[in-house]
Parts: C-alpha cells; structure tokens; sequence
C-alpha cells in the first residue's frame, strides 16, 4: 500500500510539472530582481555580429571576447562599445597598486628652446611598445608646442595644460592616454614635463639608452648663450651636445656654486667640521680643511666646475668655456641644463 501511494504522488506531481511548463513566465510571479549574471548571460546571449566585433578590436586592440561582451552590452553601437572598453580598461587600472617606475623620457627642441617629458607605465615591457613610444614622442612634440612661461631659464610645463593639449592625433593627450591605457591595459602617467629656454643661443640634447629618435631612458638638454652664427653656431651646438652626454654621464646636481641651496652649503661645511674637529685639528687648520672640503664637494656637484668627461684632456667645464670662446672668437655662457632619468625621484 505505501508503494502504491508514493507511485501515486509522484505521478501527480509529473503531472503539474508539465501542465505548469505550458504557463506564461507572468504566472509566477517573483520576488527578487534578476541577478547580475542572468543579465551578463542574457548580454552574451545577444548575436554579435563578426565584421563589428573585427571592427571594434582594430580601434581597441581589446581581445575578442572582451569586444563581443561589449558590443552585446552597448547592443551593437561600436562606439559606445568602445567607451565601454575603455571604462572597463581604466577601472582595472585603478585597481594596480604596482607603481609605474618604467617607462621613457622623450626630448624636443627647436632653436632656443627645448622640452623633456617623463611617461611611466609599469613594465620594461610596455616602453618598448611602438603604441607607447608613439604616444611619448607626440607628448614632446605637444610640450614643445606651448610656449606659455617659456621664460629664459629652466621651469616647468603645466601639467593641466600639456593633458589638455590636442596631441598628434587631434584628441587631448589626456583622452590619447586613456585610449592607451585601455588598449595595452597596463598603468600609465604622464608624469612630468619641463622647458629649458636661452634668449640667444643654441638648446642641444642627448638620450641615453635610446628605444627610438630622442627618447630612452635618460636624457639632458643643455642651453649655451652666444653671439655665434654660422659655422661658428654649428661648433657650438656641437659642444652643447657634447656637454648633453657629460651631463648624463657625470648627473651633475646644480650648474654651479651659487646655485646651490644655502642650507646645502651649510651642512657641508658643518660635516667638513666636524670632521677636522674629530681628527684634533687646531681651529685654523679646521678652517682650511672645510673651505677645501667645500670645493671638492662644488667640483663633484656644479655641472661647470666638474671636469668634462668626454674632451680631451678632462678639463673643467668653465676652462673650457673660456678657451672655446677665446678660439672662436665668441661670446660663450652656460645658461643652464636640464635632466632626466626614467623614475627618478
């Protein structure tokens, strides 16, 4: 009897079961929302066509998937699925806690006036992506072309007005590196842009560890004041080129005496000090021995008392200045240098 019963409500409940499959979704009613994942499985569900999904990854170069799940979330309109991507791109990017210390420095000149800029991304990797060098290289080009506070001296290019500057492709460089960082999908900044003008002169450069045309791991701008012209401008620019590579090479800190901090020259001498003071040394010749600690330490760190490491000879940078202005018959002055180095602090 007890089997005969359980064969029995089982067929009653077959029975419901198929009579209730032939009901309208509006019959039963539910109480909670549809997940997330039925509305993502409903968004794959929809039929991606494949000429846009090849159209929509040569703008991105997002993966296939990535732009098929767009375009079924934006319902085929390729340009909202590419600002999808892009969303979705910078979203995973603000989720990297890892710090872009790569990356490359990117120089510019024309005449008295030249431009460094500093892009990082991530990895090694990404710097010698042809995307990536493009996007630098028209950074500089952009920084070279706003001549706002382009005073004589070394200063700073706005970084709120280089990112929004139209960069070579006719968008903002901010909206150019968004676009960047969403196609290679690695953390990028436009970290850091400065000018280095003359009022008559040349401005020459050097890059070091070169990935492409003025663009590597380090670089330097070197700015010389003269009345030379002609022949005699070309040996000049020549010798600033020269001095670029020095500057690299040797890292100078200041270009000379007077400019450094007040603060600095008091610690060194107060270290010269007390270094005489430790090794018993009577008071004058404490004194002698910290004017001449001074001046090793000005010749280490002044970029015209350091002795030049690519001229014959390693003369000092201001002997050289005077020489060279002597034999051509010139006026000759270092105006100043600039320098960077890919994540430096």
């Amino acid at each position: 009897m007890r089997v005969t019963t359980s064969l029995l409500c089982a067929a009653v409940g077959l029975v419901l079961q198929q009579a209730t499959a032939f009901l309208p979704p509006a019959s039963f009613p539910s109480s909670k929302p549809a997940s997330a994942t039925v509305l993502r499985m409903a968004a794959e569900a929809v039929e991606v066509p494949m000429d846009l999904i090849k159209k929509l990854r040569g703008m991105s170069g997002a993966p296939i998937m990535d732009c098929k799940k767009a375009l079924a979330e934006e319902k085929l309109d390729v340009e909202a699925a590419f600002d999808w991507l892009r969303k979705k791109g910078q979203a995973t990017i603000a989720k990297r806690d890892r710090a872009t210390k790569e990356g490359l420095v990117a120089l510019a000149v024309d005449g008295t006036r030249g431009v460094a800029v500093e892009v990082n991304s991530e990895t090694d990797f990404v710097a010698r992506n042809a995307d990536f060098q493009g996007f630098v290289a028209g950074a500089a080009k952009t920084a070279l072309g706003l001549r706002q506070g382009a005073k004589p001296g070394v200063s700073d290019v706005e970084h709120a007005a280089l990112i929004a500057a139209t960069g070579p492709t006719g968008e903002s460089l901010e909206k150019e590196l968004a676009n960047l960082v969403a196609k290679i999908r690695e953390g990028m900044t436009l970290r850091r842009a400065s000018q280095l003008v003359v009022d008559q002169g040349v401005v020459a450069c050097y890059v070091h560890n070169a990935a492409g045309p003025l663009m590597g791991q380090a670089g330097a701008l070197v700015g010389i004041e003269t009345d030379a012209t002609g022949e005699k401008l070309a040996q000049v620019e020549a010798m600033a080129k020269r001095l670029a590579m020095h500057v690299v090479a040797a890292n100078p800190l200041y270009l000379d005496s007077a400019s450094v901090p007040a603060e600095v020259v008091e610690r060194e001498k107060e270290v010269a000090r007390q270094t005489a003071l430790d090794a018993g040394k009577k008071p004058e010749v404490v004194e002698k021995m910290t004017e001449g600690r001074l001046r090793k330490y000005f010749e280490e760190v002044c970029l015209v008392q350091q002795n030049h490491m690519l001229e014959e000879g390693n003369p000092q940078i201001s002997d050289l200045f005077t020489k060279t202005a002597a034999e051509l018959g010139v006026t000759l002055k270092l105006a100043n240098f600039l320098k960077y180095r890919t994540g430096e602090e």
